[in-house]
């Protein structure tokens, strides 16, 4: 293999890597969530990334969690400490129904696939005939005018002259 093909296979390498770990959830792996954390970081303060790397890691994620709950709602706030302070059977469970509902969708969107295109809309309600969605363009009488001027007047208009 020559110096060319080692480049493009290391390349190719770290596009995959990048593509399926921002396709994923930081939450989902440690390694993951530490990168997404401090490329955040490096983003957010102008750091290169080796540098933030030699960082305190203690000083990264309180930087980045004190970032993230400034800008929660109080209600937001709140939810996210109660699924923080979850015990391993509350976050167990709630995975669970998390997937059942994620089944759920699936049948949903399998359901609308089978219905041909014209019987269903973008969010899988049906759709009303165009009939009946669409008015008489010719009954309607508009009741805005519109007239043209030209520079000279808009500029007496925003000089206050007319």
């Amino acid at each position: 293999m020559s110096y060319y093909d080692d480049f493009v296979d290391l390349v190719t390498d770290i596009r995959i890597q990048a593509l399926s770990d921002s396709a994923s959830n930081p939450n989902d792996d440690f390694h993951n969530f530490l990168f997404y954390v401090f490329r955040w970081y490096s983003k957010t303060f102008f750091t290169p990334l080796h540098v933030v790397e030699e960082l305190p890691l203690e000083s990264v994620l309180r930087a980045f969690f004190y970032d993230k709950a400034d800008h929660l709602t109080p209600e937001e706030r709140h939810e996210e400490l109660l699924l923080v302070l979850e015990s391993p059977e509350q976050r167990s469970a709630r995975f669970m129904k998390e997937s059942e509902d994620l089944v759920g969708d699936e049948a949903l969107l399998a359901e609308i696939d089978a219905k041909p295109e014209s019987e269903v809309d973008r969010k899988g309600l049906n759709v009303l005939p165009v009939s009946i969605i669409k008015p008489d363009l010719a009954s309607l009488s508009p009741d805005i005018k519109m007239t043209f001027i030209s520079e000279e007047e808009a500029e007496e208009l925003e000089n206050g002259v007319i």
